[in-house]
């Protein structure tokens, strides 16, 4: 039998991996994004972008140019159905630019 101490220690390195897998899991959405609004707006990378955020199923784009936030604001619904479609999840509910 497991001391209480012993436990707590345990669910304290599970809440650390988790804060990890958040972390990793937002850049793999981001980088997602990437590629799902690039094949559906045309030619997009990373420099096209000041900032790219989530948060509670918000995804805040900052982008360079308005060109690009109006192809994202036009195509918001394809891009979060289609980002959602490859995490395998409703990650995301709503894309907010600028």
């Amino acid at each position: 039998m497991r001391s209480l101490g012993e436990l707590i220690k345990v669910k304290q390195k599970r809440k650390h991996v988790k804060k990890i897998n958040e972390k990793v899991d937002e850049k793999c959405i981001e980088k997602i994004f990437l590629e799902v609004a690039s094949g559906i707006i045309g030619t997009i990378d990373q420099r096209d972008f000041r900032r790219i955020a989530i948060k509670d199923g918000v995804l805040y784009v900052r982008t360079t140019s308005s060109s690009i936030t109006s192809e994202l604001w036009r195509n918001k619904e394809k891009i979060i159905k289609n980002l959602n479609k490859e995490t395998g999840d409703e990650t995301i509910k709503i894309i907010k630019t600028n």
